[in-house]
């Protein structure tokens, strides 16, 4: 119903929002913590929690009565069963995201150190945001956008013989690059010279001259 696209289209984009909003957060807490080699806490704060809860539980009990409505078999076999998956999986790594965020402060109660690798769990947290193209799909005024997409997906053939071969001439005239600039710098001096400094930056090796090559495209 329109009203269904209204609300999954509103709370997919408000959980996209607030995910860029706590990476920011987070991002300028560590900034700020750095001038005085303090390392920044590394559980969020309690509200960002409680969001991420209660985030986590309405897409729970939106994909249940999804599921509830289309039947039990019924929803697993459908042609939406890779977009159920993404649910799946989306909500999964919320769930594990918190379970991680509970450890963590757990541990800087306790006055732990924190969690180590563990924390680098909280990466997985961008995979919610592949939600976000679950919107194109679900409003129905998206259509021309979605026809685009589903456009752009039918030429991704095509687009990979283009890199294909983008990448061969770019290895093949770093190469010439290269060996042009490593025979014109043959001698120690000129290594060192402040007139060689780009030449070197820029064509000093074959992957600095395909980088080279592809930023001037």
């Amino acid at each position: 119903s329109k009203q269904y696209e209204w609300f999954s289209g509103l709370l997919i984009f408000s959980n996209a929002v607030y995910i860029g909003y706590e990476c920011e957060f987070l991002a300028t807490r560590a900034r700020n913590y750095a001038p005085d080699d303090q390392a920044a806490p590394l559980s969020s704060p309690a509200g960002f929690l409680v969001l991420q809860a209660c985030f986590c539980l309405l897409f729970t009990v939106e994909l249940g009565l999804r599921w509830v409505a289309a039947g039990l078999y019924e929803f697993l076999v459908s042609e939406d069963f890779w977009w159920n998956l993404l649910d799946f999986c989306a909500i999964g790594f919320g769930i594990i995201d918190m379970v991680v965020e509970l450890i963590s402060i757990q541990q800087n109660r306790r006055g732990g150190i924190g969690l180590g690798t563990i924390t680098a769990l909280r990466v997985l947290r961008v995979v919610r945001l592949v939600r976000v193209v679950k919107i194109i799909r679900v409003m129905k005024f998206f259509r021309e956008l979605r026809m685009m997409i589903y456009s752009i997906f039918g030429d991704l053939k095509s687009l990979l013989w283009i890199v294909i071969v983008l990448t061969v001439l770019f290895y093949m005239f770093g190469i010439a690059l290269t060996s042009g600039t490593t025979a014109y710098l043959v001698l120690t001096e000129k290594w060192h010279h402040e007139e060689t400094e780009d030449m070197r930056k820029y064509f000093g090796s074959l992957w600095s001259s395909m980088l080279s090559l592809f930023m001037a495209m």
